[in-house]
This record gives structure tokens, C-alpha cells and sequence, in this order.
């Protein structure tokens, strides 16, 4: 039997967004970002394509200072029926950081886009 869809409506997309990215910017990327993501995910990082959850949890956590996950605050998180979008402040150098994801029918997060925004 199929996985029945699971929509989320966007509201719930921010706020498991922030939580999880809360979870991960204290350190434990696992915790907070793990169940995000389909097992299958795909996940764009500065030109490279990292494919598979446990992928990219490492690239994610080994890519942070420290090895330990998203050291950027949250300055604002989007959503839709289909993205969820989460804008983190501006760090060392001025510049911001965009993680845009595609939320499949099971609720997790099946592609997804890191970005840098330069300073303006």
C-alpha cells in the first residue's frame, strides 16, 4: 500500500523549519534536520549535487564551523504549497545564506538548493 500524501499546510512548514534549524544550529544536525529529508534526497551546494539523507547531513554538518551545523541565525522562513524557503542572517563579510527545499507528499524535503547572497 502507497504512503498516503501528508500536507503540510504552510504554516507547519516554518515552524518544523525553524525548529529543526534551531535543533542543528545547537549542534545536533541529526536531530534537527534528519527527518526532514526523504532518503532519496538531492541537494544542491555551491554547484555540487550531494544525493542520499545521510549525504547530505554530513555535507551539512562537516560544511558549518565546527563541524556542527548552521551557525547562521534565522532571519526569515517562507512557504508554500509545494517550498519552503529559510534566509539566514548575515555573517562574517556581509553576506546571507538561502536554503530553498521542494516538500514532497510525505512531508519531508526531496530536493533542495543552498545558496550564498552576496553583500549588496
Amino acid at each position: 500500500m502507497a504512503n498516503a500524501p501528508t500536507r503540510l499546510t504552510p504554516d507547519e512548514k516554518i515552524k518544523r523549519a525553524r525548529a529543526g534549524y534551531e535543533e542543528a544550529r545547537r549542534g545536533n544536525v541529526e536531530r534537527g534536520l534528519g527527518e526532514a529529508f526523504a532518503d532519496d534526497v538531492v541537494w544542491h551546494f555551491s554547484g555540487k549535487e550531494v544525493r542520499g539523507r545521510q549525504t547530505v547531513l554530513a555535507l551539512m554538518a562537516g560544511s558549518m564551523p565546527g563541524g556542527k551545523g548552521p551557525s547562521l541565525e534565522i532571519e526569515d522562513v517562507l512557504a508554500g504549497e509545494k517550498y519552503v524557503a529559510v534566509l539566514f542572517g548575515p555573517h562574517a563579510g556581509g553576506t546571507r545564506q538561502i536554503h530553498f527545499a521542494r516538500i514532497n507528499d510525505q512531508a519531508k524535503i526531496s530536493e533542495g538548493w543552498a545558496s550564498e547572497i552576496p553583500k549588496a
